[in-house]
C-alpha cells in the first residue's frame, strides 16, 4: 500500500493496532488515513497518546449507547443466572460497578430481577444521575461494600475497578462478573496472591478462597460475561454498529473535512446521523415493523 502511495483505514475491536504503532513504530503512522474503534476498551488504550490522525469512535456515539446497551447489559445478566442456576438472587443485593451506558442498563436489568442494587461511580455527575434514580451510592467504594454488602458485584467501567482490599468485604459466596472487553475489570492477580486456594472451575470461571476474607467466584475467568459462551448480542443488534464501522471508514477513506487528527465525536454522531442507517434501523424494527418504509 505505502509503495503504491495509498493510505490504510484501521478498524478496530479493542485497540489492538494504533496503540502498538504509536508505542513502538510511531514513524509508520502516517502510513493510515484514520482509526474506526467500536469499543469502549479500545478508547481507553488511545486516551494516553496525542493522536496524529482522526478517530471516528463508533464505540462513544450516541447510535452505540442508545441502542446497544441494554441489548449487552440484558445478556450480561441472562448469562450469569444461566451460568448459576442453583443460586437465588430476588432480594440480594448487588452492586454495579460504572454508571455509564452499559452499567446504567445493568443496574436497570437487575433491579427488574428484585435485587438490590447498589452503584458506584467515581464520576460524581453519574454518581449524582444513579442516586437521583433511587440506586444506594457512596463516595467510597470500600464503605458502600462494607455497608451493601453485595452478593453479585458487575463491573462495567472499562478498567480496573475492584480488587482484594474490595473483595476482602464482601459476604461468603460472592460473585464478581465483568462486561468489559478481555479481563481487565478485576484485580485477579491480586485476588490470586492474596488466596489460600485458586480453583480452575472450567467454564463457570475461577474460584477464590481469600486468606483472610470470603470465597468469591470470578465468572468466566473476568472476561466478558455477555460474550462467555453465548452470543453478546443477536445479528440484528450487531448489523447496526457494523454499519457503522462501514461509515466511519468510507468518511475517512474519502477524507471527511470535519475528521480530524484527534477525538471526533460530534462529528460522528453527525456522519452516523446523515448515513441514515438508524432510519433503516427504525423502519425495520419500528413501530410500522414490517408494513414498509411507511
Amino acid at each position: 500500500m505505502s509503495a503504491a502511495g495509498k493510505q490504510s483505514v484501521v478498524m478496530d475491536d479493542g485497540g489492538y493496532v494504533l496503540p502498538v504503532v504509536l508505542r513502538d513504530l510511531p514513524g509508520q503512522a502516517s502510513h493510515f488515513t484514520g482509526l474506526v474503534e467500536q469499543t469502549t476498551s479500545g478508547i481507553r488504550k488511545v486516551d494516553g497518546f496525542e493522536l496524529p490522525l482522526p478517530l471516528f469512535s463508533v464505540a462513544e456515539s450516541d447510535m452505540k449507547g442508545m441502542i446497544e446497551s441494554y441489548g449487552i447489559a440484558d445478556s450480561a445478566v441472562r448469562n450469569t443466572l444461566q451460568l448459576l442456576p442453583d443460586e437465588k438472587f430476588e432480594g440480594q443485593a448487588a452492586l454495579v460497578l460504572g454508571f455509564g451506558r452499559i452499567g446504567h442498563e445493568v443496574a436497570r436489568v437487575l433491579e427488574s430481577r428484585r435485587m438490590r442494587v447498589a452503584v458506584f461511580d467515581s464520576d460524581i455527575t453519574r454518581l449524582v444521575a444513579a442516586h437521583e434514580e433511587g440506586f444506594l451510592t457512596g463516595r467510597s467504594l470500600e464503605a458502600l461494600v462494607e455497608a451493601h454488602r453485595p452478593r453479585l458485584v458487575v463491573g462495567c467501567v472499562g478498567a480496573r475497578s475492584f480488587g482484594l482490599a474490595q473483595a476482602r468485604l464482601l459476604p461468603p459466596r460472592s460473585f464478581l462478573v465483568s462486561t468489559t472487553s478481555r479481563n481487565y475489570e478485576f484485580g485477579l492477580d491480586e485476588l490470586r496472591e492474596g488466596s489460600i486456594t485458586v480453583t480452575d472451575r472450567g467454564v463457570l470461571g475461577t474460584s477464590y478462597q481469600l486468606a483472610d476474607g470470603p470465597d468469591v467466584l470470578v465468572l468466566g475467568h473476568g472476561m466478558p460475561i455477555n460474550f462467555h459462551y453465548a452470543e453478546s448480542l443477536s445479528n440484528r443488534y450487531v448489523d447496526l454498529v457494523l454499519a457503522g464501522l462501514a461509515v466511519g471508514a468510507v468518511a475517512l477513506a474519502g477524507g471527511d473535512a470535519r475528521l480530524q487528527p484527534g477525538h471526533n465525536l460530534a462529528a460522528t454522531n453527525q456522519l452516523l446521523a446523515e448515513s441514515g442507517i438508524v432510519d433503516d434501523y427504525y423502519r425495520l424494527y419500528g413501530p410500522a415493523a414490517g408494513s414498509g418504509r411507511g
